[in-house]
């Protein structure tokens, strides 16, 4: 992957903004890699899913060839909370697997980045919610987990419920916590 979470929010705080310098800086890229190792796989992140879309044109064959799309699939970030249903979190999750559908026409995709965090404070996981992911995640060429082993104190470690103080690793985070 060339970079990951791709962003300047002090100078480009927005796709829009972001977007031309990473292009370019895409495409001098493919050009070095692909004078070197013309058969490598080039994975390119745009960072956030509503601008997906956006480069639904860039980077395409004929041009370029073997670039993939690195995808970061969460119900964390997208406004669930605790309060959310088990039902509306696992549509969520099915829904992953029609986004990556739906770009896999323009880039084929790998999902670079998921966890099985339901919401922020990632307090609520059911197995439906899991296999719906696993399932959609099946569409893509592969998935990774957000992290192997994540830090004790962590941001996003599992919260103590009367202090809010972090208290370990998040087995919604951490895959060696999860298994």
């Amino acid at each position: 992957e060339l970079l990951n979470e791709p962003g300047d929010l002090r100078t480009a705080p927005t796709e829009d903004a972001m977007r031309p310098r990473l292009l370019e800086y895409y495409r001098a890229a493919y050009t070095i890699v692909r004078d070197r190792q013309p058969d490598l796989v080039l994975v390119i992140c745009v960072l956030y899913w509503f601008d997906y879309w956006a480069w639904a044109r860039e980077l395409r064959e004929p041009d370029f060839y073997n670039v993939v799309l690195d995808m970061h699939m969460y119900t964390a970030f997208d406004g669930f909370t605790v309060a959310s249903t088990d039902e509306q979190v696992v549509r969520a999750a099915h829904g992953f697997g029609c986004r990556i559908l739906s770009h896999a026409y323009h880039h084929p995709a790998i999902v670079g980045e998921w966890s099985l965090a339901v919401d922020a404070g990632g307090a609520k996981v059911k197995q439906a919610f899991v296999d719906a992911q696993i399932n959609s995640f099946s569409y893509a060429l592969g998935s990774f987990f957000w992290t192997l082993r994540m830090d004790s104190g962590a941001h996003m470690g599992e919260r103590d419920g009367e202090t809010d103080a972090t208290v370990g690793p998040s087995p919604q985070w951490d895959l060696v916590q999860a298994v």
